[in-house]
């Protein structure tokens, strides 16, 4: 990816994007399971993986702060549900050229 960001702003509040070459100190961040903690307005990314993987985390992890905080009432059972919204997502904005550095 010739661009990582290092922050996104997910309504109205900032969260630092974390890249970590350590899948076991990502996957122990903002867990247990799926229901991440982003109090600390932190997102951990895995960044040994392909340019759109790592979009797609990105996304993920958005996903999960909106519905969070917008109480849109989504519960860890619902993971699937994300990662389809996930894969939607990235695909409309691969194909519409709107993510332009993957």
């Amino acid at each position: 990816m010739k661009f990582l960001p290092a922050e996104v702003n997910v309504l109205g509040e900032k969260y630092e994007i974390i890249y970590s070459d350590d899948i076991a100190d990502v996957m122990g961040f903002n867990l247990p399971s799926n229901s991440n903690d982003f109090s600390e307005k932190k997102i951990k990314i895995y960044s040994k993986q392909v340019d759109e993987d790592i979009v797609k985390d990105i996304i993920r992890k958005v996903l999960y702060i909106i519905n969070d905080d917008l109480n849109i009432g989504l519960s860890d059972n619902d993971g699937s549900t994300i990662t389809l919204l996930v894969f939607g997502l990235t695909d409309v904005l691969l194909h519409n050229d709107w993510l332009r550095e993957v």
